[in-house]
């Protein structure tokens, strides 16, 4: 399916509020998937909502963390305290270089690079250049049902009493 580079973004915050993504690192991955998706790598973002995040330097606090969750609080910490960040089993490195650019767009001089250990996530000194994205794309169907799944879980269960509260159109609809 063709979708534009707003509505692949729209899709995927929805997507990683149904997978329980707090709001401001859903926006951040939302944000990226214009990125992934011109990479041709958004279904990576589906392996950003699954997978956890086990090896990191230093370690996180947090109960299976994953990588649409670590990966905004990662770069801001490498941001905030000068220090770099080693991510040793990162299957989806392409979603981290996403995020590490959409910081970058909002003036965080971080950057994210391939080493033999793992991902390097590190303050820079300069200004990095900036991709920008323009759709459509293409997304295929395994990433746009498993997107889908997700965002159902954020869509409010149509019934009787919630309809009688005044959700929706009502019991008569005549417009």
């Amino acid at each position: 399916m063709i979708l534009s580079a707003n509505e692949i973004s729209a899709l995927v915050v929805k997507a990683a509020r149904g997978a329980g993504v707090p709001l401001g690192c859903a926006e951040d991955l939302g944000a990226a998937a214009g990125l992934l998706a011109a990479w041709g790598a958004l279904g990576e973002v589906c392996l950003a909502l699954d997978r956890p995040l086990t090896k990191l330097s230093p370690a996180a606090e947090m109960k299976d963390p994953c990588l649409a969750i670590m990966g905004p609080a990662m770069i801001d910490a490498v941001w905030c305290e000068g220090q770099p960040i080693l991510v040793t089993d990162c299957e989806n490195s392409r979603v981290m270089e996403a995020l590490v650019q959409v910081a970058q767009t909002a003036g965080a001089r971080v950057k994210c690079t391939q080493c033999d250990e793992g991902l390097r996530i590190e303050p820079c000194s300069e200004a990095p250049q900036v991709a920008s994205t323009l759709g459509p794309f293409e997304v295929d169907a395994q990433t746009l049902d498993a997107l889908n799944a997700w965002a159902a879980k954020t869509y409010v269960p149509a019934t009787e009493a919630s309809r009688l509260a005044g959700a929706g159109a009502g019991l008569t609809d005549n417009d």
